[in-house]
Formats: C-alpha cells, structure tokens, sequence
C-alpha cells in the first residue's frame, strides 16, 4: 500500500501537480500514523500541511492538521497538538462540517484530559454529544459517551461515570456495536472493583470477556499470543482460569484485554475511514447504524454526465502513466468542483463523469448548482487540457426531474441512482457538442430567467422521439 501511494505522491510530485502532491503526502501520513510510525507519519504530514496552506483544499488541509494533532499528542508535545487540533477545529466550523466537527472536538478532549485540564475536556466531550446527537450519529454518540465515562472515571465521579455508560451500553446494543459494548462493560467493571462491589465487577467483567469472544475473534487471538487460537478445551480451561481469579488478578486480564480491545477500536476505526472514503458520509453512516437495505426516492434530483471528446485517440498516442495522470488530473478537478458546489459525485465510467445534485441530501436550487458546476468544469478542462498536445474537448449533458438512490453490493459497496432522469441526462450528453452543455427542456425552464440558452430545436432522442433541447450559453 505504502509503495502504491508513494508512487502516486512522486508522479504528482514530478509533474509539478500541488493538489495531487498533497493528497498524496496526506495519505501516507495517515497511513504511518495508523500503524504508529510517528516519526514518518511526522515529517509527511507536515509537508502536506504546507502545501495545504498554499491551495483551496480547506477540508483536507482540516483533516492533515486534525491528524497532526494526533500525532503530536501521542509524542506527548501538547502544545504543538492543540495548536493543531484548534486549526482544523477551526476549518470544519467555518465549512460548516459538523460532523466531522464532533470528532475533532472529541480529539481535543481527549488531549486536554491527558494534559489534566479537566473543565476543557468536559466543555468539549459535551460539545461533540450535542453535536453527534443532533444528527443521531450512534457510532459517535457512543464514543463519546465511553471517553466521557472514562473521563469521570478517573475523577472519582463513579456514579455519573456508571449512569453514562449505562446509556452507552444500552445504544451499543440496540445497534449490535460488539466493540463498543465491550468497553462498556470493562469500563463498569473497572468502576465495580474501585467500589470494592466484587460481585458487580467479576459479573460485568463475564460480559466483558463474552463479548469479546464474538468481537473479531482472529484478530484479538493474534494479539493476546494466541490464547483464543487453542481448541475449545484449551478455551474451556482459559475460562475456567478466568472464573477463578480474585481482584488483583482480575484487574490484571482487565489491563491486558484493555490493550486488545484498543487495538481492535483502532482497525474499527481504519475501516471506518475507508468506509467515508467510497460513500457519501450519511449513507455511510447508515450502513454502520445497521441498515441492511439503502433505497431512496427523490422527487427533485439534477443529474450531469461529462464525457471526454478525442479520448479514445489521446489513448492511443499517450503512454499508460501519461493518460492515468491526465485523467486523474482532470476529474481531482472535478471532484473539489463538486465539493464547492455541495453536489455528490457518483462515479467515473472510462473516460465519463457522473455528478448528482439533491443526492443524498436536498439542496436548495439544485439546477441553479448544476449548470454553475457545469460552466466551471468547461473552463476547469480547457485549462488542464492546456497541457496535453493532442485535440481534445469535453461536451456535457444535463437533465432534472425524481430518481431513485441506493446502496449495492456487500463487500464492495456503491452508492448509485437509477431513473429515467439518469437515463435522460446521459442521452443529453451523447448528443451534446464539444465543448458544450446541453439541457433538457426541464432545465431549461427551471433557468431561463436567470442564465442564457440558445434553442437547438427538436432532435430525435433515443426511446424518447423528438424533444426540444438547449445549449447553456458560457457567456
């Protein structure tokens, strides 16, 4: 993996491409940062963050110093890790980003906790809950909950520690988060012992440890030397072992499945990211809340297809690291175009793009987005095109109207729509021109007061006859 991306970081680098040269120094920071390698994840990082401050990528520079700030804080340099973590705090309010948001405030509680300045630590645990609940995020609702529990744990606040985790607890199980629910209930555990209630504890700690036989079970195996790796004897006996064992040595299995089970929060984590990387953030968000089957209507959706003109001869006249560096140049571009309008992107075919508008969230003036995004790729594509010696051009099709969106696949997801809006805003595009928006009626009536159209007549479409159509004037 670290071969792969570093490869992409240097073509970027080598081409003189700053965008793509910080997406790439950011994700093999994060990726030595997942692993602990602090030192390389370091020294990545912080180039990326001063390539960041030099380009309009606000949401990734928000993420390199968040990550940043984790490192920092795990080299046990608070200073440098709040400067950090306030920093990108900072960009994802002023993007509005709140989600996000509530997992940077949670960050920085955490480093104010170690740093024992308790009443900011509470301010922040309690402003990422507000924040998580007000989109009821329960994956983060319950991380929060469990930090803030541990937080007054170890404040001797045993009873407001025992009334949040109960609550913790009781999400975690009502959307089946094994991992989460372990901690719980080690957490009350720990919090038993400290009371000197023998029975409580040993009887959350039997939950605890039935949990996490059921919690990724090869990957807790590997990391306690392989004792869940013995036949179902040698388990019976562990158990048996585990029974048996007075406080102290309770507190001591408590320590050591601690240290599992924070390493099995990590690679949860890690999946987690990859997840929001490949989905939008609330269908993401859905999947981890337990939802099997993703399908939506929606009644007002704008959907735009751009196709690459001259593409299949550029192909051929340009070498295969030329041509992916060109494609990945262009629809990078596309991709921030996307962001700063608020639209969703839903996938790449070949050399084709596909962007949606009201999808999976409503916006307002979803049209009004829609040609803007499109006027902006027009000029976006001619400027990287600049740098290729061949013709070639990009034309573009555009249609509004109600479609359906969901989630496919269970190993490898995709978030997809389908409709005859879909299909409608592809034939405009294949019967577009180079260098042209072509719209449908639709569109065209939604608009005409506030951009100017040239009317192309009617034209025979495919499965539809012949429809009047427009072309969106750039001027």
């Amino acid at each position: 993996m670290y071969k792969s991306i570093k490869f992409l970081y240097e073509l970027s680098q080598a081409q003189g491409l700053r965008t793509e040269e910080a997406r790439g120094l950011f994700f093999l920071g994060t990726s030595y940062l997942d692993v602990e390698e602090y030192g390389s994840a370091l020294s990545y990082l912080t180039e990326a963050d001063l390539i960041l401050e030099t380009v309009n990528l606000s949401f990734l520079q928000a993420r390199c110093k968040i990550s940043l700030g984790c490192v920092y804080r795990e080299q046990r340099d608070y200073p440098k890790a709040f400067y950090y973590l306030d920093a990108g705090a900072e960009i994802f309010r002023n993007l509005n980003s709140s989600v996000i948001l509530a997992r940077a405030y949670n960050d920085l509680a955490n480093t104010y906790a170690l740093q024992q300045e308790h009443q900011k630590a509470l301010d922040y645990y309690l402003q990422s809950l507000e924040i998580r609940k007000g989109h009821n995020a329960k994956q983060g609702i319950i991380s929060t909950q469990l930090d803030l529990s541990k937080f007054h744990m170890d404040h001797d606040q045993l009873d407001l520690a025992v009334t949040i985790l109960h609550e913790a607890l009781a999400l975690a199980v009502s959307i089946k988060a094994k991992s989460k629910m372990a901690r719980a209930y080690q957490l009350l555990s720990a919090i038993y012992e400290s009371k000197g209630q023998t029975k409580e504890a040993f009887d959350y700690f039997k939950e605890y440890h039935r949990i996490k036989h059921e919690v990724d079970q090869s990957e807790a195996e590997a990391k306690l030397n392989n004792i869940r790796l013995s036949n179902q004897a040698e388990q019976a006996e562990q158990e048996s072992k585990f029974m048996k064992l007075k406080n102290k040595e309770l507190a001591e299995i408590n320590h050591k499945l601690e240290e599992t089970n924070i390493e099995l929060d990590h690679e949860k984590q890690k999946s987690e990211r990859l997840l929001l990387n490949i989905l939008p953030d609330s269908i993401a968000q859905r999947l981890k809340d337990g939802e099997k089957l993703i399908a939506d209507s929606f009644q007002e959706v704008t959907v735009l297809f751009a196709d690459i003109v001259g593409f299949t001869q550029l192909s051929a006249k340009l070498t295969p690291t030329e041509l992916i560096q060109f494609l990945n140049g262009v629809f990078l571009c596309f991709d921030e175009l996307a962001a700063r309008h608020q639209l969703e992107k839903i996938k790449t075919i070949g050399d084709a793009y596909m962007v949606v508008s009201g999808i999976p969230q409503k916006v307002d003036d979803p049209n009004r987005r829609m040609v803007d995004m499109a006027l902006d790729m027009v000029r976006a594509f001619k400027l990287i095109s600049e740098r290729i010696p061949n013709d070639v051009g990009i034309r573009i099709g555009i249609h509004c109207g109600s479609a359906v969106a969901g989630v496919i696949g269970s190993s490898k997801f995709s978030y997809d729509i389908w409709g005859d809006t879909v299909n409608l805003a592809s034939r405009m595009e294949s019967h577009s021109e180079d260098g042209r928006i072509h719209v449908t009626e639709a569109v065209y009536l939604a608009l005409k007061d506030r951009y100017l159209f040239e009317g192309r007549g009617p034209i025979e479409i495919k499965g539809k006859g012949k429809m009047m159509t427009y072309f969106l004037l750039q001027e």
